[in-house]
């Protein structure tokens, strides 16, 4: 069939400056998850920083502090290098969210028993993980991680207290851990909440989706046979007509009249009326060819543009139309009703506008209803000069 026009185009994402590409990658989602990569990696940046003076001023042997810090930094970079590479785009987690977690909160709570007096620090890095997963990852999987997180700090708090003493006190250390078993859990409810939050906005959007596709179907169906309407059809038409004026291939159209259409809706009402022009539409889209596409004129009259059609086959398309429709009575309420068609067709000429083809068209369709109906004319050569 003719082509229909396109949904709303929007505006085009500007391209990104080469810098900007080379740092983060050309797509946009992984321009996106890169971008997040490096946020994570600078926060961890801060936290180990954070860890090293901490841990100096607890009297952490500088090696080990090295070796966590390295630990840290060099993971994180692995997450960042993966993703700027692309690899992960297919992958389950393509921005690596739940492995860079999992990562941080193991290396967040390794540190904990060497910053001393000051590992009460540790637990608002703990939090800002945990709200990280809450934001984007499913309620199962932060509730797995908040189950790890207090998991980990238990044995970060034995390792404080039994293995590397550092003047912690278990009643000091069971209060905390106490304490995180209401805030952790608390970040969990938060993620269960945002969770049904997103699902409702992107049900929303669906729903605006769907209610612009149909918005766009009305702007150019017509309601009762559900083809293009007067408008699109003319809007058709002139992309046809273009299309042939560059290729020089034949186009034709063929404008097509229900006959005796006023007696049906006088005779048994504008109902019966309605559901002939449907049965009429359904008929006639079934025979034509892909290539064909029939619009609905005005009131009982449909116009068919007829690609790749020279005067001939343009004809021999419209009577097999005007065959089928007659072989077709429409189904009424009690019984059938026997419809025909007139048709007139015109083939363009070159450089011949739509209103003069539409012209030729329209007088062919008279002269086959003067002719007694139920009958294709062929429209007269377009005239010269």
């Amino acid at each position: 069939m003719v082509e229909a026009p396109t949904s709303t185009q929007f505006p085009t994402e500007l391209e990104p400056p080469p810098r900007v590409t080379w740092l983060l990658g050309g797509e946009r989602l992984q321009r996106l998850r890169t971008s997040q990569a490096l946020l994570a990696l600078g926060l961890v940046a801060l936290c180990v920083a954070w860890g090293v003076v901490a841990g100096r001023r607890a009297g952490t042997p500088l090696g080990w502090l090295v070796g966590w810090a390295l630990t840290a930094l060099s993971g994180q970079l692995a997450c960042v290098a993966l993703v700027r590479s692309g690899r992960t785009a297919l992958w389950s987690d393509p921005a690596l969210t739940q492995p860079q977690i999992v990562l941080t909160l193991v290396l967040a709570h390794a540190v904990y028993p060497m910053v001393g007096e000051l590992r009460a620090g540790i637990q608002p890095i703990i939090i800002t993980i945990l709200m990280f997963a809450a934001f984007d990852l499913r309620p199962a999987q932060t509730a797995r991680l908040s189950v790890l997180a207090l998991g980990l700090l238990a044995t970060a708090m034995y390792v404080g207290v039994e293995v590397w003493p550092r003047q912690a006190l278990w009643r000091h250390e069971l209060a905390m851990l106490l304490l995180m078993s209401f805030v952790i859990p608390g970040v969990w409810i938060l993620a269960t909440r945002l969770a049904h939050i997103r699902a409702r906005l992107l049900d929303q959007r669906q729903e605006l989706r769907d209610a612009l596709k149909r918005i766009e179907a009305l702007a150019v169906r017509d309601a009762l046979t559900g083809l293009y309407n007067r408008r699109q059809a003319e809007r058709l038409l002139e992309r046809a007509l273009r299309r042939h004026r560059r290729s020089g291939t034949a186009f034709a159209i063929a404008l097509v009249d229900l006959d005796h259409f006023k007696g049906v809706n006088d005779r048994y009402g504008h109902e019966a009326g309605d559901t002939v022009l449907r049965h009429f539409a359904q008929v006639a889209q079934a025979q034509l060819r892909e290539t064909d596409t029939l619009t609905r004129w005005g009131g009982e009259e449909f116009l068919l543009l007829i690609d790749d059609a020279d005067p001939e086959a343009a004809r021999g398309t419209a009577e097999r139309l005007r065959r089928t429709v007659q072989q077709s009575p429409a189904p009424m309420l009690h019984g059938s009703l026997g419809i025909t068609v007139s048709i007139g067709v015109a083939t363009a000429g070159r450089g011949e506008p739509g209103a003069a083809l539409l012209r030729r068209a329209d007088e062919a369709l008279y002269r086959a209803k003067d002719g007694g109906r139920n009958r294709v004319e062929l429209a007269r050569p377009e005239r010269s000069g």
